[in-house]
């Protein structure tokens, strides 16, 4: 009887926690336990706990290096790789153009989406005469003609 009422007492202080008091708690950690670990101690969801501590700006020990904003390798121009897909995708269709079939040898992919391509290679020229969409083999000859190869035939860049 008596682990019974421990067990009741314990669900009714934590009924009474407010999600600051919670939240620091999360923060008692300072990032030395895993994510995951968080989540079940704490029944909170992983985006919740990433939340937490990406408002309070503490960072994970195994975190190698700062990725958010201009330093993550997807982010160029002031905008991300999947923004720029979302924005090209947008024009192709109200221009009235295939997004699955290649514009260069018309390869035709039903499955998946060809890539956008941009001619001018700015990725915030998302003019309707500036996007082409390209299977990947062609894609990648357009972005391979212009590196440089070293004696081997490896890319320099």
């Amino acid at each position: 009887m008596k682990p019974i009422f421990l067990l009741v007492a314990r669900t009714t202080m934590m009924a009474y926690r407010t999600s600051s008091d919670i939240e620091q708690e999360v923060l008692s950690y300072n990032g030395l336990v895993t994510q995951d670990y968080l989540s079940t101690i704490f029944n909170l969801s992983l985006p919740t706990i990433r939340a937490i501590y990406n408002r309070n700006g503490v960072r994970w020990e195994w975190q190698r290096r700062d990725q958010w904003g201009e330093n993550n390798a997807q982010y160029k121009n002031g905008l991300g790789r999947s923004t720029i897909e979302r924005l090209t995708r947008r024009v192709v269709v109200a221009s009235g153009r295939c997004l699955y079939t290649c514009e260069r040898c018309s390869d035709f992919n039903k499955e998946q989406e060809q890539q956008r391509h941009h001619k001018d290679r700015d990725r915030t020229n998302n003019e309707a005469i500036n996007i082409e969409v390209l299977c990947t083999t062609c894609h990648m000859k357009e972005h391979n003609s212009q590196r440089s190869r070293d004696e081997n035939g490896r890319f320099l860049d």
